[in-house]
């Protein structure tokens, strides 16, 4: 196959490459990519609409392709194609595709690409996903002259977003999604978090002193969670039912205490955002352990601000003339399609797709509250109140003790994003668990979650965790090492 002969309506192929087995690195790319089998690349614009112009990168097994294709996602605000997620997958045997969110971008929270451009918005929305999704079928169909017998997604973050927006507006696009750390309230999740950020900074947590501060209060809040004799801290699934004042940590004898103000700040931010004026509830409250995202997004709000500034179309907006009650509106009224919040999955459901979503307790940018909402809201829609239903096509796992970037004392790998299973099997591989649910119709009941020796899977693993479907969590036996998931068992707990 090659450029003249791949013919796809509303596609500019910009190249087709025999890329040969071994060590690849994209063009203009530092990344490196070793052990990748032999593959074409096909590299191509999709030109959806006017003004609206989508970079998309579809890899294709040149042997010993599993038949399936799976799509990755993307980070931040888009504006590069995800190689990193691309190349595990091919290493699997699959055809694989990633899209550049229709603009390039110096960084990931560049938001020049949004000024005056209402197609760019919706390609990032929603229409750069669905449209690699079509055009990488078109593609593999021409390639291996037989189209694939089933289509995944997979994605985290901005990704998630992505997978589930896709299953609430193009509900045949894909067969199965894992979808993890999904910023579903775009709009508002940037809200709460430049709230938070300037709270916090009006406070005193700033630069070093600050992230120190908020180490502080990330300690003081996961031991209040401490329990259950012999299991750590961390491992408590909710910590929404647990009572932790961050007022305990005023005047403290300590080099780093806070002082009522700080402890203010932290209670406020804990607290659900409301209207100043109606007080009406808005969003949901910060998780009481989130700080190590506080640490990465909020002391330094480079990624509410980027939100802010394409919701006001204003490119140099510095937050100083932030007002919730004009500019929330404003920003929703621009943004707001880009929110994947449609509880309604009916016809996803009726289609036989699969949902496999993934939310750490710990997440200061996705909101593992929001999360639980949205999940009940599609139980409450889609399948009358009933969770045996919901289950049958959608299943939602919490991970306790990680951030949203992975960061914490408890395990977050099993085999999504470019993270590598420490196993090929359901049990440790989400996107295993993903076929065989899809292919054979073995819903996944338990995920094991394994932590490595210093986050490097290189040098061995460090601990293991059992997940359970929402809102099942895992209990300990009572008895034996804590930090082997064979001593805990799935248990019903109960919905809030």
């Amino acid at each position: 196959m090659d450029s003249k002969t791949l013919s796809v309506p509303g596609l500019t192929v910009t190249a087709v490459q025999s890329i040969p087995a071994g060590t690849y690195r994209p063009p203009g790319s530092t990344q490196v990519f070793e052990d990748l089998p032999a593959f074409c690349r096909v590299t191509a614009t999709v030109t959806a609409a006017p003004g609206s112009s989508i970079g998309i990168e579809v890899w294709l097994p040149s042997s010993d392709w599993n038949g399936c294709y799976l799509q990755v996602g993307t980070h931040g605000l888009g504006g590069a194609i995800t190689w990193a997620e691309m190349a595990p997958r091919l290493r699997r045997g699959f055809a694989t595709g990633a899209t550049d969110s229709g603009h390039a971008a110096d960084h990931p929270f560049d938001c020049r690409w949004a000024i005056d451009s209402p197609p760019r918005i919706a390609d990032f929305a929603w229409r750069s996903v669905h449209e690699l999704a079509v055009k990488a079928k078109m593609i593999i169909a021409a390639y291996y002259r037989r189209p694939a017998a089933y289509a995944y997604y997979a994605g985290s973050s901005t990704g998630g977003r992505d997978g589930l927006k896709s299953a609430q507006m193009f509900p045949h696009d894909f067969d199965g999604i894992l979808a993890g750390t999904a910023i579903q309230h775009f709009t508002r999740g940037a809200t709460q978090m430049l709230v938070t950020s300037q709270r916090l900074s009006a406070a005193g947590f700033q630069g070093s002193h600050g992230a120190a501060l908020l180490a502080l209060v990330h300690q003081s809040a996961v031991a209040a969670y401490d329990d259950a004799p012999g299991v750590a801290a961390e491992m408590t699934e909710d910590p929404g039912t647990r009572q932790w004042d961050p007022h305990s940590l005023v005047g403290q004898d300590s080099s780093v205490s806070l002082s009522r103000a700080q402890a203010d700040a932290v209670a406020a931010s804990l607290a659900p955002l409301t209207d100043p004026v109606s007080h009406e509830v808005l969003f949901v409250g910060q998780p009481p352990a989130a700080q190590h995202d506080w640490i990465n997004f909020i002391l330094q709000p480079v990624y509410s601000l980027a939100v802010y500034r394409m919701g006001l179309n204003q490119a140099d907006w510095d937050g100083s003339t932030f007002d919730l009650r004009e500019d929330l509106p404003a920003v929703e009224r621009r943004l707001g399609a880009i929110n994947a919040m449609d509880p309604d999955l009916t016809a996803f459901m009726a289609a036989g797709g699969k949902i496999i979503q993934y939310q750490p307790w710990d997440d200061g940018v996705a909101y593992p509250q929001s999360v639980v909402n949205y999940y009940n809201a599609v139980r409450d829609r889609t399948t009358y109140g009933s969770r045996t239903a919901q289950q049958g096509f959608y299943r939602l796992f919490m991970m306790p003790g990680v951030s949203h970037t992975g960061s914490g004392a408890e395990p977050f790998s099993f085999g999504h994003d470019a993270l590598p299973p420490v196993s090929s099997d359901p049990e440790h591989d989400a996107v295993a668990a993903l076929r065989s649910w899809v292919e054979k119709g073995i819903a996944p009941s338990k995920f094991i979650a394994t932590k490595y020796v210093n986050d490097d899977p290189s040098q061995g693993v460090a601990l293991q965790r059992l997940l359970c479907p929402y809102p099942g969590q895992a209990a300990y036996r009572g008895a034996g090492d804590p930090n082997d998931p064979g001593n805990f068992t799935c248990q019903r707990s109960y919905e809030r």
